[in-house]
């Protein structure tokens, strides 16, 4: 029998799970924040000694490796994604991600928007199509203004792409991909085909504003794993519970990824302690992320919030408190610990130990904010009731 890999990247540490059979072993490396493929690699050469074996060996003989990152996740909140251009429908300018939120700069910047006419209406029938002169016009003054990536997103493209498909295809034609002036184009009914405009426009820029530097990462991970004699291919975990291919990722699909495979544990901890109601906790220097697990189901966001933006792409519903590890105990919630990096200080912590006490002197606090956060309607008493087992995974960083 070979070995499973699953290793999990946050802002401070670099967490591998390892088995074969029965065993398993746990390794914990610094994360590498110039270069994240120097930890993802290090790690696993520490998984490798963890079972005395060379790290070629061990790679020929591993079965799967599975991959979570924090990478789009930090990259949306630091805001230090590229310049993406926005093409919408005419009349749903405001509709844009353009505004601040938190006092951060917006994800789109609003000079980078432009309108095309075209209409497709509530049934999915064209009524106009892009004209391709103006077409051009738009993408060239996007490009010229420091687009990096363009993205398109029109109305009821859910229903009919039609007109998505025809804009794309014309800038292709202008700007082949053997061109050095060529700039990816995103459709957002490719990412997503569910109702709700403003989310789908949403949805899109997310995912084009994290794709490049996902792309790098894990492109160049998987290349490492083969030179080092890896034969199968390199999975990465999805925020919905599941795993795929690089080749198969979107880049929005590994948002918050760490912290849904962390519910998707604290379910199976439950099972184990026969627990019928469970709630998960993701422990960091500046957020405690949390979750639940109903009737053996995981909690589940249909239309969830990445950030302060709205989307209609289903993932499990993963709530982020201002209540990290790495807090200020005297003067809760406001000095975090880790400097610039995202989410830093690893603390491990569990709000409820099966017939023990809450740990870090939490409980009260947190069980208030978990009340106000909307998971638990039966509120404070609810949240911060300790009967019930709590799944531990130590924070991603």
């Amino acid at each position: 029998m070979g070995f499973t890999v699953d290793i999990d990247t946050g802002g401070t540490f670099t967490d591998g799970f390892v088995t074969r059979g029965d065993e398993f072993r746990t390794v914990k490396t610094p994360t590498t924040p110039h270069d994240l493929t120097v930890c993802f690699m290090e790690c696993i050469k520490e998984a490798a000694k963890a079972f005395d074996a060379p790290l070629g060996d061990f790679l020929y003989d591993t079965d799967i490796i599975r991959f979570s990152n924090t990478i789009g996740t930090n990259s949306i909140i630091q805001r230090d994604g590229p310049n993406l251009g926005l093409i919408v429908t005419e009349g749903f300018q405001d509709q844009c991600p353009t505004g601040r939120i938190g006092g951060k700069r917006p994800l789109v910047d609003p000079g980078m928007v432009e309108a095309i006419e075209e209409e497709v209406d509530d049934i999915g029938t064209v009524h106009r199509v892009p004209v391709h002169d103006r077409v051009l016009a738009a993408a060239q003054g996007l490009i010229d203004r420091g687009a990096r990536c363009l993205v398109v997103a029109l109305k009821n493209a859910d229903l009919n792409p039609a007109n998505e498909r025809s804009i794309r295809e014309s800038i292709k034609q202008e700007y082949p991909r053997d061109y050095l002036g060529s700039v990816p184009v995103f459709l957002s009914s490719d990412i997503v085909q569910r109702p709700g405009y403003q989310e789908r426009i949403n949805t899109a820029a997310l995912n084009a504003y994290i794709h490049g530097k996902l792309t790098r990462l894990l492109y160049k991970a998987g290349e490492e794993l083969r030179r080092q004699q890896y034969q199968g291919h390199l999975f990465i975990g999805h925020n919905n519970g599941a795993v795929a291919r690089v080749a198969k990722t979107r880049a929005i699909n590994t948002y918050n990824s760490g912290p849904a495979a962390g519910l998707l544990g604290a379910r199976e901890i439950g099972a184990l302690y026969g627990a019928r109601c469970v709630i998960s906790g993701d422990m960091g220097g500046t957020s405690f992320d949390i979750g639940f697990v109903t009737d053996g189901e995981p909690s589940y966001a249909l239309r969830p919030d990445v950030e302060g933006f709205g989307c209609n792409l289903p993932m499990l519903a993963i709530r982020a408190l201002g209540a990290g590890g790495g807090l200020d105990r005297g003067g809760y919630g406001r000095r975090p610990a880790g400097g610039a990096a995202i989410r830093r200080g690893a603390a491990g912590a569990c709000l409820f130990r099966p017939g023990g006490q809450a740990r870090h002197g939490y409980r009260r606090q947190l069980g208030a904010r978990m009340a106000r956060s909307g998971l638990f309607p039966g509120g404070e008493q609810e949240a911060g009731a300790g009967k019930g087992a709590c799944g531990h995974r130590e924070r991603r960083g």
